[in-house]
C-alpha cells in the first residue's frame, strides 16, 4: 500500500488508486462521475443535482463510542425508516439518476429490521457507487451476501483500534476479534465468489485514548483491506455552549456541493454533519419536497454561496469548532 491521499481531514493510504480501479470495474460512466465529484471538491462546482444521497435508516446505534457525538446526545430515539420514505427515496434517486448513495451518515444502518429489502430496493437505482458505512458488528453471512452480489462499491468498516482493549476503550462493546472476523469472513467470501466487490475500506479516528495504536493499525491492515483511512477527531465534547471561533481559512467544505442527507425521518440536510448543527428556519422533508427543488432551494443556494465566499453561517461555524484542525 504505497499511494497516499490528503483528503481534507482524512489521511487516506491505498493499493491501486481506487478511482482507477473503479473505472476498470465499472467504465467510463464512473469516471465521468468522479471528474464531477472533484470539480465540486476542489472548486465548488455545483451540478443540477446531488452526486450523492446519504442516509440513516435508524436513528440509533448499537455501541456509543467517546468520538461520536451522540455520545453527547441527552436523548436518543430508537426509531426506524419507514418503507414509505424508502421508497420515495428510490424513486427520486431514479428519477433525477443520482450516481451515489452513502449508507450511514451518523448511525448503524444495518440495524434497520428490513435492512436486506432496503439495500436491494436501493441498489437497484442502477447506481455508479454504493458505499455501506458500519461498525462491522452485524455484519452476518446473510448480509455478506447480499452486499457482494448486488454488488455494493465499497464496505467501510469502523474500527479505531488495533488492540481488543484500546477497541474497548473507545467503541464500549462489539468485541474487534468479532467484528474481525466478520471482516475476514466477508473477504474470504468475495474471493470464493471472484468479485472485485465491494472494495474494503477500514477506518481509524486518531485521538488520545489510540494515537499510539495508529501506526500499528495501519501495518495490521495495509495488505488487507483496500483503503485505510486515517481521520481527524472531532471534540464533540465542546458541541454545547460552544461559541464560534472565527472563520477557519485552511479548512475547505464541499459536501453541500455534491451531497445531500437524508434522515430516518425523512428530513433533508445539505450536508453529512447537518442532522447535527443546521438549523433549518422551515425543515424540509422529502415527504414533501422532492430532492431537486430542495438542492435547488434559495436556501441551500445561499449556503453554498457563503461557503465559497469563506463567510461561514453560524452551523458551519460550529462544525469547524469540533474539527481537530
Amino acid at each position: 500500500m504505497e499511494n497516499f491521499e490528503d483528503r481534507n481531514h482524512i489521511k487516506r493510504f491505498v493499493g491501486t488508486t481506487i478511482d482507477q480501479k473503479l473505472v476498470t470495474i465499472k467504465g467510463n460512466s464512473f469516471l465521468e462521475y468522479r471528474n464531477k465529484f472533484e470539480k465540486a471538491r476542489d472548486s465548488y462546482v455545483r451540478g443540477e443535482y446531488p452526486l450523492e444521497i446519504s442516509f440513516d435508516t435508524v436513528s440509533y446505534c448499537n455501541l456509543m463510542c467517546k468520538m461520536c457525538y451522540r455520545s453527547f446526545l441527552s436523548n436518543t430515539k430508537h426509531e426506524n425508516m419507514p418503507m414509505e420514505i424508502v421508497d420515495k427515496l428510490v424513486k427520486q434517486i431514479k428519477e433525477f439518476r443520482i450516481p451515489s448513495v452513502r449508507f450511514a451518515a451518523q448511525t448503524e444502518s444495518l440495524l434497520h429490521p428490513d435492512i436486506s429489502i432496503i439495500l436491494k430496493k436501493i441498489t437497484g437505482c442502477d447506481l455508479l457507487d454504493c458505499w455501506i458505512i458500519t461498525n462491522g458488528v452485524f455484519l452476518s453471512e446473510y448480509i455478506r451476501e447480499i452486499i457482494i452480489d448486488i454488488p455494493v462499491t465499497v464496505l467501510s468498516v469502523s474500527l479505531d483500534a488495533a488492540t481488543p482493549k484500546t477497541y474497548k476503550n473507545i467503541r464500549g462493546g462489539g468485541g474487534l476479534e468479532k467484528v474481525k472476523d466478520n471482516i475476514m469472513n466477508f473477504l474470504s467470501l468475495r474471493q470464493k465468489r471472484n468479485s472485485p466487490l465491494p472494495l474494503l475500506r477500514v477506518t481509524f479516528v486518531e485521538q488520545a485514548d489510540n494515537k499510539h495504536e495508529t501506526n500499528l493499525f495501519l501495518d495490521s491492515w495495509k495488505d488487507i483491506a483496500d483503503i485505510v483511512d486515517i481521520q481527524t477527531f472531532k471534540d464533540y465534547s465542546i458541541l454545547k455552549d460552544t461559541p464560534s471561533k472565527p472563520n477557519n481559512k485552511s479548512f475547505k467544505c464541499f459536501d453541500p456541493f455534491f451531497r445531500m442527507v437524508v434522515n430516518y425521518d425523512g428530513q433533508l440536510f445539505p450536508c453529512c454533519p447537518g442532522p447535527i448543527y443546521y438549523k433549518s428556519i422551515n425543515p424540509v422533508f422529502i415527504q414533501n419536497v422532492d430532492i431537486k427543488s430542495y438542492w435547488q432551494s434559495e436556501e441551500l443556494l445561499s449556503l453554498t454561496q457563503s461557503i465559497r465566499d469563506k463567510k461561514y453561517p453560524e452551523c458551519c461555524k460550529r462544525c469547524l469548532n469540533v474539527m481537530d484542525i
